[in-house]
């Protein structure tokens, strides 16, 4: 999880239903958001990358997914996956996290 002054992100990996990454924020400030999720993973087999991006409103310290991510990651793989968040369309902050195991 990071941690950056009133937002919180993280991610969270179903087994269950495959190689699924969830993406999730909260705030303890109700606000609307443009967010932008990059998930990009290199290895062996070559390099792919999946960007999902939309709007979100976010609150009172409400957790919400920003949709779901579906990829098969290696242990060998390099994988990361980067939340870039836009308020009125003015990028404000960017957050790189390692893919979930």
């Amino acid at each position: 999880m990071v941690v950056d002054d009133n937002i919180q992100v993280w991610l969270e990996a179903d087994k269950r239903k495959g190689s699924v990454v969830t993406p999730y924020i909260k705030s303890k400030v109700p606000q609307t958001l443009q967010y932008r999720v990059r998930a990009s993973k290199e290895g062996h087999h070559g390099r792919s990358e999946i960007t999902q991006s939309g709007t979100v409103t976010i609150q009172d310290d409400r957790p919400v997914a920003l949709g779901s991510i579906g990829m098969s990651v290696a242990p060998a793989d390099t994988c990361r996956i980067e939340l870039s968040l836009a308020e009125g369309g003015v990028l404000f902050a960017t957050y790189v996290l390692p893919c979930p195991q």
